[in-house]
Formats: structure tokens, C-alpha cells, sequence
């Protein structure tokens, strides 16, 4: 269950908050330390910088998969920033770039950079184009 909304693209800022509901039915790993239902939310910050292209920054967080586990990860929120730039090549495609760090190393610190290819759509293009 997730819920996007708040979104205001007003000029060159957009605004979008998200919030929802992961639940995880029975698992055979630490059943008895399991959590069934586990909130998630976030906040992203764009700015239009030329037509084309977009930087964003977002902040998401979830809460801990476990309780009561030795295993830091398991027992802790995760809360990841990411940092990416999006440049739109045609109406329906977006590339996007950029990388992601968790904020709190006690729920594993990972880093990350990823490079993608939206096929579907761009979601400010029209606003921009005015079309």
C-alpha cells in the first residue's frame, strides 16, 4: 500500500511526498522476530534546471524488518538520500543517473549508483513544452 501525493511542480520546483505500508506475510527466517507490517515514506526536492534536465534529492525511509535480532541490520530503520539528475531526451523518455547512501549505518551502509532509462513517460514534459 503506498500513497504519493503533495505533489506541486510549480515553476521549476517540485515537491512530492510519499508514505504506505509494506506487509510481509510469514517467512521461514525468524519467524517469531518477523514484523508483518512496516511504514515507509518519502520526500523528493526537484529543481528544473534547464528544460531538459532535472536534479532531485530525495530522503526515504522504512522502518526495521525484525525485532529483538543481534543483526543491527534487521532491528533498525533504513533511511537512504539519493542524488540523481534526470534529463529528458523526447517526450516519453527520461535517463536518469545519480547515487544513493543510507544515512544511518546501523541498518547496513550501503552505496549505490545507478543509471536508467524511463520508456514510458516524463512527467514534466508537458509542463514545459506547455503542450
Amino acid at each position: 500500500m503506498w500513497l504519493d501525493d503533495g505533489v506541486i511542480d510549480h515553476g521549476r520546483w517540485l515537491l512530492l511526498a510519499s508514505a504506505g505500508m509494506s506487509y510481509t506475510g510469514e517467512g521461514d527466517i525468524l519467524p517469531s522476530q518477523q514484523k508483518h507490517w512496516i511504514p515507509l515514506g518519502a520526500v523528493t526536492l526537484g529543481y528544473h534546471l534547464m528544460d531538459r534536465f532535472t536534479l532531485q534529492g530525495q530522503v526515504y525511509a522504512h522502518g526495521a524488518p525484525y525485532r529483538g535480532s543481534v543483526m543491527s541490520p534487521l532491528v533498525h530503520t533504513g533511511v537512504p538520500v539519493t542524488v540523481s539528475a534526470h534529463y529528458r531526451l523526447s517526450a516519453k523518455h527520461v535517463l536518469s543517473f545519480g547515487f544513493q547512501e543510507k544515512l544511518n549505518y546501523g541498518a547496513s551502509p550501503d552505496f549505490g549508483i545507478f543509471i536508467g532509462l524511463d520508456l514510458a513517460s516524463a512527467p514534466s514534459a508537458d509542463r514545459i513544452d506547455g503542450s
